[in-house]
């Protein structure tokens, strides 16, 4: 598993990729919650508890539901996204800063 460092709105957060059946099976548990469909009120706990590192936070933490969103779509990106995809978005990141 490997941590990956993306800026969300200004400000750096720290998230897990895991191996591919294990992202797979986070996937799956938060479709089971919701009876086969998406829900953000699902996935979001799990892509906080699990995916998020650093900082560590909860849905309370988040001021408005557009941070919460940006924040948690970017964890669904990290959890589902290829290798390639993720170097490509830290790249730009990169160049950003120069």
């Amino acid at each position: 598993m490997k941590q990956v460092k993306l800026t969300v709105s200004g400000k750096e957060y720290t998230f897990q990729r895991y191996p591919v059946f294990e992202a797979f099976e986070m996937r799956e548990q938060w479709l089971a919650e919701n009876n086969g469909e998406y829900s953000n009120k699902y996935a979001y706990p799990i892509i906080l508890e699990n995916v998020l590192i650093e900082p560590k936070m909860s849905i309370e933490d988040f001021d408005s539901i557009e941070q919460l969103d940006e924040v948690c779509q970017t964890g669904m990106f990290v959890l589902l996204a290829s290798k390639e995809e993720i170097e490509k978005i830290q790249k730009k990141e990169t160049d950003k800063g120069k």
